[in-house]
């Protein structure tokens, strides 16, 4: 196989392209409100001459950075000019002056009580209906009615019927409404959605006593309008509104109950996603269709294939393509409130955890709630400034109040999930649910309430300048990465050495381990241990997972293979007899691409030994990160596991983590007697598979292939050791009841 010469190096120090070309759109995006719209031709060609520059000129080190910054500064202008609303002239609405008619549009922003009475709120994307004349405005018409039955939610559906009234060029023209409702649209899923909505709404009243009516139907739906103001002002001043906008942590705790449903039915890991997505997104179409939701949709999208198809799937990337798929689809989010609260929380949460966490341990707290408290935290505290600059309010109680209520809503969304569609199926057990989630419910508003009542627990702070929010959040960032940089410099400073001192403390009878000295090709009588028996320890060995060219070039080589239905045959590895169901849901994904690549497989096509040989390398790796590592003392972090190479593919990115954990600290971290003697046999295997990797990037003859399927049943045995090895663990941690006592007679 030829070895390609890595035109980079793969380090942990490269900066993501995606986060910083996203930055550089939302710039363009703010640059285009001092365009005028006439102009778009002409960003639409420095995005072209900008993205033709990268391709051409040979740049190199931060030069490259400026011709993909400028096309992402004119792809972002480009798209605010083109998709920019044309604003209405007071004389497009004049001839309507006085015409009384019917508007129909969606809510934009919160409706404002007025001092005489009624409330009034912003109508977007507008339909006059008047004699026979239909047409769609170019301006946001201010509604004001002073019907005060339906209390407007931003993102729902209105139609009014009342008085137009023109303006002028200083103020939105206003629509004085003797009536107002909710509106549905025309499309095909609408109906089916509205009715799915009304069967909610009425589940909720009719099982839940008058008080929680109003806030669970915005917990399940987004919509606050029964939401009594006194709630509503509850909720802002302690800082858990977030909870009545349907966002990332509604759809992370749907999205957890049925994958653990679909995991227990044996549903593959794709469908699995698949599905999910599917059941997602009609939930959000549900729901009041804010950006939050939409940004929550596009994130697990993100993650699920970042996740199936990416071999380093980072925590920014997922965020920085959610924001680009939706502002791509809306360029006018990039100015709503909800849109910028609710990525500047994911942020929060992914850059601030780190150091609170670390802060919180020191202060002696167990691990599990150090890390309850330090992404709580991370979300207020990120959030806090653009609160101040939008409200002018600082809540401090949310600092209290979030940690207090927020683990709940785990379970109260699920439990009125599953109470509405038993109210169809079985009414009583609808009812049974519905007493126990109004005792919860009880006890979440009591919460709230005590942590309204705090000293300090909301701060007035008026108007305050943008430079101070744009300090807050320099300040914020810059601890942020002092704390990566504290983080990281032990492992750069700290190289592993030729001996793991880690793994030996796991079990003595590994004597070696970390990476191996570089020098010539293992033989073939070097490949497996029964041919190794008379060989002295200390023979050196070539570790390609160590060197940068050998992981690009098979990187490279396992880019050209096309993928395999999984289902066109029947394999042959135990595939009747092991228990593939206990495995973890990527190894069992690994499984059943190994399965498929069996003798006869491999002989038609000899070059897949190298693919087969990663996948069951993979396997090994996922298994030992996924299953073991969470039972070490104490369990680790991301920070803990130093990966020094990157890959495309994201199985050899599973091994090369996983030869990063036998170079790191924590397979001394082992206390568990069963788990602990995992450790080194994996060590081993691991060992092994990295010398018969280098052997197959020369060699794939029919031996190769014996002995790879030698190390494939060696892994299988390993894992299925580590099934029952966890098993046993399980039941001796398990209390013994008098029946399960055998000796109880």
């Amino acid at each position: 196989m030829k070895q390609r010469t890595p035109s980079r190096s793969h380090s942990g120090s490269e900066y993501e392209t995606l986060p910083f070309f996203v930055a550089a759109f939302i710039i363009g995006l703010q640059l285009a409100d001092f365009v005028p719209a006439s102009g778009w031709w002409v960003f639409l060609g420095l995005a072209l001459v900008g993205t033709a520059l990268s391709f051409v000129l040979p740049l190199g080190g931060r030069a490259a950075w400026v011709p993909l910054l400028g096309c992402a500064i004119a792809c972002g202008t480009f798209a605010g000019t083109i998709r920019a609303e044309l604003p209405a002239t007071p004389a497009e609405l004049v001839p309507f002056d006085g015409s009384t008619g019917r508007l129909t549009g969606v809510c934009s922003g919160d409706f404002r009580p007025m001092a005489r009475g009624g409330l009034s709120f912003t109508m977007s994307r507008p339909v006059y209906e008047t004699a026979s004349q239909e047409m769609a405005l170019s301006c946001d018409i201010r509604v004001e009615t002073r019907r005060t039955e339906i209390l407007p939610e931003p993102g729902q559906k209105y139609s009014a019927a009342g008085t137009l009234s023109s303006g002028d060029s200083r103020r939105l023209a206003r629509f004085k409404a003797a009536a107002l409702g909710e509106a549905t649209g025309s499309t095909t899923l609408e109906p089916s959605i509205h009715f799915l909505q009304k069967h909610t709404r009425d589940a909720i009243s009719r099982l839940l006593p008058e008080r929680h009516q109003g806030f669970m139907q915005g917990l399940l739906l987004g919509d606050t309008s029964r939401l009594s103001r006194e709630d509503r002002r509850l909720f802002r001043d302690t800082g858990v509104s977030h909870l009545l906008a349907v966002s990332g942590q509604h759809l992370l705790v749907l999205a957890f109950v049925l994958t653990a449903i679909l995991h227990w039915s044996g549903i593959p890991p794709i469908s699995r996603a698949l599905f999910t997505i599917a059941v997602l997104v009609g939930y959000a179409l549900m729901t009041s269709g804010q950006p939050s939701v939409w940004r929550a949709v596009a994130m697990y999208v993100a993650v699920a294939l970042s996740s199936l198809l990416e071999a380093d799937p980072g925590p920014i990337r997922p965020v920085a393509a959610a924001a680009l798929a939706v502002l791509l689809w809306n360029p006018a989010w990039v100015h709503h409130v909800g849109f910028q609260l609710s990525f500047i929380a994911v942020l929060g949460i992914v850059l601030g955890r780190p150091p609170l966490e670390s802060l919180f341990l020191r202060l002696r707290l167990p691990r599990v709630p150090a890390r309850y408290l330090a992404v709580s935290t991370a979300a207020s505290l990120s959030t806090i400034p653009l609160v101040a600059w939008h409200f002018g309010i600082v809540p401090l109680a949310a600092f209290v109040v979030n940690p207090l209520v927020v683990w709940s809503f785990d379970f109260i969304l699920p439990i009125g999930l599953f109470m509405v569609i038993m109210s169809v199926v079985w009414f009583q057990a609808g009812v049974f649910l519905a007493a126990g989630l109004a005792l919860a419910l009880d006890a979440f508003m009591a919460a709230v309430r005590a942590g309204a009542a705090l000293p300090l627990a909301l701060v007035d702070v008026g108007s305050i300048p943008a430079g101070v929010v744009a300090a807050a959040y320099a300040a914020l960032l810059g601890i942020a990465a002092w704390h990566q940089q504290l983080s990281s410099a032990p492992a750069r400073a700290v190289q592993p050495a030729p001996q793991s001192p880690a793994v030996s403390k796991a079990s003595h009878s590994v004597p070696r381990a970390g990476r191996q000295p570089e020098k010539s090709a293992p033989t073939q009588d070097e490949v497996w241990p029964e041919a190794r028996k008379d060989k002295p320890a200390e023979e050196p060995r070539l570790n390609p997972l160590t060197n940068d060219s050998l992981v690009e070039a098979i990187d490279g080589q396992l880019a050209v293979f096309p993928k395999r239905a999984l289902k066109q045959q029947q394999g042959r590895i135990e595939t009747m007899t092991f228990p593939v169901q206990a495995l973890s849901p990527e190894s069992q994904n690994i499984f059943h691409r190994l399965d498929d690549l069996t003798l006869e497989t491999l002989r038609g096509q000899p070059d897949r030994l190298l693919e087969a040989h990663v996948y069951c390398m993979a396997m090994l790796g996922n298994e030992l990160l996924s299953r073991v590592a969470v039972k070490l003392e104490p369990p680790p972090t991301p920070a803990d596991i130093q990966v020094r190479r990157k890959a495309h593919n994201r199985f050899l990115a599973l091994v090369l983590t996983s030869e990063a954990f036998f170079n790191s600290p924590l397979p001394g971290r082992a206390t568990r007697a069963g788990i602990a003697m995992l450790i080194p046999q994996a060590y081993e295997l691991h060992k092994i598979g990295c010398e018969m990797l280098y052997a197959f990037t020369k060699l794939r003859d029919e031996g190769k292939r014996l002995e790879h399927f030698e190390y494939r049943k060696a892994v299988l045995a390993w894992c299925r050791s580590l099934i029952d090895a966890l098993a046993t663990d399980e039941k001796r941690r398990r209390p013994v009841t008098k029946q399960e006592d055998p000796h109880e007679s």
